[in-house]
């Protein structure tokens, strides 16, 4: 039996998958400042909950993770998990929005500053595998932001397609990005190269400093404070 589309964004509901997956590991939770899930800086008709958390054991976790999601007229997530130790495993990052039951914009990514070359070369080609699965399924020739490409190894995945019935692949395609990142952190960290905190500070000014899906919402400067605390 085929199954039916479905019309509804439901990227928000990612945030209680992921937090699922990483259960394995361990996840300890802390809200962000209160002032990023004020309804008063979002208008009536978007609720915005921001939060941290550490994952692996409580006395010694593994990676640092940084997850936002909208609800409301606008659908979506924003998601960085980063390793403690700068070079011991990989960046997982995901934003993805729709806005009044539309995609406007998805990019997943794995992305590998400061981890030893062979790894990298691992995370580029299991990145570019994907990356090639999902891109079959949607519009061709889209233009790509210049930091996607810039911030990247190879395998992004990246869309501007505003066509519901995308929404089951792009979540599709998010849990496989995560599912990369989850068999590497549950085999263990791994050897940083040699230059791994200076390419992991790098790569988060890059970030803070790039557009974000967020601007639209709550302008530019309150953005640029939200990345600043992504991108620790």
């Amino acid at each position: 039996m085929i199954a039916k589309e479905r019309y509804t964004p439901t990227y928000s509901s990612l945030w209680e998958r992921t937090k699922s997956c990483l259960g394995a590991l361990g996840v300890s939770e802390w809200v962000l400042g209160r002032e990023w899930s004020d309804p008063a800086n979002y208008g009536e008709t978007i609720t915005f909950t921001a939060s941290r958390w550490l994952v692996g054991p409580r006395d010694e976790p593994i990676a640092d993770s940084r997850i936002a999601k909208f609800t409301g007229a606008a659908d979506g997530l924003i998601l960085l998990i980063g390793p403690i130790r700068a070079g011991r495993l990989p960046y997982f990052a995901a934003e993805l929005l729709a806005v009044d039951g539309r995609p406007e914009f998805a990019c997943l990514d794995l992305h590998a500053p400061g981890m030893a070359a062979e790894l990298l070369d691992e995370i580029v080609a299991q990145t570019i595998a994907l990356s090639i699965r999902h891109t079959l399924f949607l519009p061709r020739d889209e233009a790509v932001p210049r930091w996607a490409v810039e911030e990247s190894p190879g395998g992004f995945l990246y869309t501007g397609v505003n066509s519901p019935a995308v929404i089951p692949r792009l979540e599709q395609a998010f849990e496989d990005y995560l599912n990369i990142w989850l068999d590497f952190a549950h085999a263990g960290p791994a050897i940083a190269a040699a230059d791994a905190i200076e390419a992991v500070e790098s790569f988060r000014l890059m970030r803070r400093c790039r557009p974000s899906i967020l601007e639209r919402f709550v302008g530019r400067e309150r953005t640029g404070r939200l990345m600043a605390e992504f991108c620790r």
